[in-house]
């Protein structure tokens, strides 16, 4: 995603569904970064930001100590290599148990990282990002969320109608919940890329399968 303004260029780049685990299986899942840091540093405009639209990682409260480690190395890596600004992480069901207490909050503790466990909302660049990370009740949760006054909205959810890895139809938000919105909606939980109504799925990197 890219928004150029003629006074202050606006450039971010869009992740989800990393699932990582420590896995030999899964192995591949890690080559993403060296290719991450590739990209960035050859763009051939500036890229600021980086966010992670849920689903890190795979096991919700069950890691070991390399895995929590080699995400920290991973991220700290990145920033400092392509000179990011920001990295926004919004937390996805896969990301904790108890969603008052997701397993990797302690991530917005590290320079330059924002864990977005709530609702959120905040100028990216020029333009005004509402962020809305997972939630099993998105009528309740999302009452206050300011869609009207967004350019962007950046979510973890299934919407009705997204199509899953198995090309079944799933059921989710209803499509009239985002009505009188003018923003681009971006969400992360399905893993396949596609639009569905008004939002666009980013989709995993690579493939994922449960």
């Amino acid at each position: 995603m890219s928004r150029d303004c003629a006074d202050r260029p606006f450039s971010t780049v869009l992740l989800s569904d990393l699932h990582l685990t420590d896995s030999a299986r899964d192995a591949y899942r890690w080559e993403l970064f060296p290719w991450l840091l590739n990209l960035l540093r050859k763009s051939p405009f500036p890229i600021h930001f980086l966010c992670l639209l849920g689903d890190t990682t795979d096991s919700k409260d069950f890691h070991s100590s390399r895995l929590v480690n080699r995400v920290v190395d991973a991220l700290t890596n990145l920033i400092a290599g392509a000179g990011l600004k920001r990295v926004y992480i919004l937390r996805g069901n896969h990301d904790g148990i108890d969603p008052d207490c997701p397993y990797f909050r302690f991530l917005g503790h590290l320079p330059l990282v924002q864990y977005v466990s709530t609702i959120w909302q905040e100028p990216i660049g020029s333009t005004e990002v509402l962020m809305l990370p997972h939630t099993r009740q998105p009528k309740e949760d999302w009452q206050c969320a300011d869609f009207l006054d967004a350019n962007v909205v950046l979510m973890h959810a299934t919407v009705k109608g997204a199509v899953a890895e198995n090309d079944m139809v799933l059921d989710g938000v209803h499509q009239g919940f985002f009505v009188g919105s003018r923003a681009d909606f971006y969400s992360g939980d399905v893993h396949v890329p596609q639009r569905a109504g008004k939002v666009n799925y980013v989709g995993a990197p690579y493939p994922i399968h449960f």
